[in-house]
């Protein structure tokens, strides 16, 4: 399956412990064993309500697993309930559904999901508000700016903000921050990019900010591999001689240069 899964992690019910009355968990979701996002901690007895949601993309994925820990400061965290989803079943019932998942060994698990095709989560639809920010081409933004940067603000500051501190989290642009954060972010980006605060107080989760990143490349009218240059790009990848890799580099470069 590919295209993008919108996740919405409810709560988790009957998630009973025989060890402790309170504990703290947190909830882990996979696509095909490789880590997607992972909700707050919550403290709990039985029931452990997280309501966050997600925007996970998908690309020839099989199977989407949930796996809930037991957060410990001092010890490794204990895998305690798990479940895995057939992402083919799921889409045979809808792409929209609420569902309730039993979980291995006890409890269950509630979420709602939605899934986009491709040709809608990737579908560029320029914005017709004149001060937005996403859906904006760069040179719009980079004239309205007149920041004296060679790329937009916005771009600048969430580039900084991962250099600072996110250069030592496996997965920077691969793990999703909050999609609700991650909403109210970019709302703050369109009223003004250069007073968002991105500070780690602000925004804890580093992956939120690459999130606002990944959302303003993908939302440009036209991506920064133009429809223009992506048949020379193609033409280049399919001319490459492995006893001229040097010539192949420069002939790689030539046409990278042409880019935005």
């Amino acid at each position: 399956v590919d295209g993008q899964l919108a996740v919405h992690i409810l709560c988790g019910h009957g998630l009973k412990s025989s060890r402790t009355m309170l504990r703290d968990l947190y909830c882990v979701l996979e696509v095909d064993s490789v880590n997607k996002a992972r909700t707050m901690i919550r403290t709990g007895a039985i029931n452990f309500d997280w309501d966050e949601a997600f925007d996970v993309d998908i690309e020839n994925a099989r199977e989407m697993s949930f796996l809930i820990f037991s957060w410990d400061p001092n010890t490794r965290h204990r895998l305690c309930f798990s479940s895995t989803l057939g992402l083919q079943a799921f889409l045979q019932c809808g792409i929209s559904q609420k569902l309730a998942l039993k979980l291995e060994p006890k409890g269950i698990l509630y979420l709602e999901m939605v899934y986009k095709e491709p040709s809608v989560s990737l579908k560029r639809t320029p914005s017709v508000r004149k001060t937005a920010m996403f859906g904006v081409d760069l040179e719009t933004i980079m004239r309205r700016e007149k920041s004296g940067l060679s790329v937009p603000i916005l771009v600048k500051r969430c580039i900084d903000e991962v250099e600072k501190r996110g250069l030592d989290h496996i997965g920077i642009y691969r793990l999703c921050g909050s999609a609700r954060r991650k909403t109210q972010l970019k709302e703050e980006f369109e009223k003004s990019p250069k007073m968002v605060d991105l500070s780690v107080d602000a925004v804890s989760d580093i992956n939120v900010i690459t999130g606002v990143l990944k959302d303003f490349l993908r939302e440009l009218p036209e991506p920064l591999f133009t429809n223009a240059l992506y048949s020379m790009l193609i033409d280049a990848l399919s001319v490459r001689l492995p006893d001229d890799p040097g010539g192949s580099a420069k002939l790689m470069l030539s046409v990278l240069e042409c880019l935005p």
